[in-house]
């Protein structure tokens, strides 16, 4: 991603047991947020869907971590994102790229070369004949 983009991550947790749920996400940029879904009586699973946003502020580039934790009422885990952030290209490397790119249109592929020998072979050849005259 690059720097100011906004990405959205999304959990999907659940429990067989139908235990309650909670999610806790703690990004690095911006407020935690904290989910919680009821559990049931375990006749059927719980689960929850959920997502964020974050917005890579102006100016960071590399790479960040952050976590996610959940739990129910017997267990629990984490999970750790990493994210990879670049710069955003500016418009003089774009006007840049352009202008290389085209100053590499210049360079002849197989047929300009065909066309600059079969032109020398020409002026050769009149050379020739003008030197037998």
């Amino acid at each position: 991603m690059t720097e100011g983009e906004t990405i959205t991550i999304y959990f999907n947790c659940w429990d067989d047991d139908g235990d309650t749920l909670t999610l806790v996400v703690e990004p690095p940029f911006g407020d935690d947020a904290t989910f919680t879904i009821d559990g049931n009586d375990g006749s059927q699973a719980s689960s929850m869907a959920k997502y964020i946003q974050l917005t890579v502020p102006s100016g960071f580039s590399g790479q960040f971590e952050f976590g996610a934790e959940w739990s129910d009422e017997t267990a629990g885990g984490d999970f750790e994102f990493k994210v990879i952030v670049e710069p955003a290209a500016d418009d003089n490397d774009e006007q840049n790229d352009d202008e290389s790119a085209s100053a590499a249109s210049f360079v002849p592929g197989f047929t300009g070369i065909l066309a600059m020998t079969a032109l020398l072979g020409a002026v050769l050849v009149f050379a020739l004949r003008r030197e037998e005259e």
